[in-house]
């Protein structure tokens, strides 16, 4: 069933909720307003909760997709319930591939899951770009200040050890 999950999904929400507030409490206090006398929380703290947001939210896709497909895992058990030998509709469907079909999945796959935790990184890195206002650092988009790589606002040369400015 989908006690369980559900349960997650529950404290989830609720952790959800605590650590909202964590990141609000960080923009509280009058040391916080910064430059513009504006409420500016912390981009961690912020991170954390976007990032508590997406598993929330992938959880209950998730959960939902296989909600849909409930008659079908149904018919699966009951089949197997039947015979002990009774394969999964899965586990059938990939007996009847060929082993280079397989291998193609496979590669699929792999790039599925590099896509999604690439899109799961620039998510989080959006949060950051977001709680330290770094679009507004430099607004020659692609470049910045006309390189590719701003060097002289990434390296402190009075910065000691020297190491430190990686």
């Amino acid at each position: 069933g989908y006690q369980s999950r559900l349960a997650v999904l529950f404290a989830m929400g609720g952790t959800q909720g605590l650590v909202g507030w964590w990141m609000v409490k960080s923009g509280l206090g009058e040391d916080r307003f910064g430059d513009r006398n504006e409420i500016r929380v912390s981009p961690y703290r912020l991170a954390s909760h976007l990032g508590m947001a997406v598993g929330t939210y992938s959880l209950l896709v998730w959960t939902g997709l296989g909600a849909l497909s409930f008659p079908v895992d149904r018919y699966a058990m009951a089949a197997k319930e039947k015979s002990a030998e009774t394969l999964s509709m899965l586990q059938q469907y990939t007996k009847n591939l060929s082993p280079n079909a397989l291998r193609h999945a496979q590669k699929v796959r792999g790039g599925v899951l590099t896509t999604v935790g690439l899109t799961g990184l620039t998510i989080l890195s959006g949060a950051f770009v977001a709680g330290n206002d770094a679009g507004n650092a430099y607004n020659t988009y692609p470049l910045m200040n006309d390189q590719w790589i701003p060097l002289e606002d990434m390296v402190d040369p009075n910065k000691l050890p020297k190491w430190r400015n990686v």
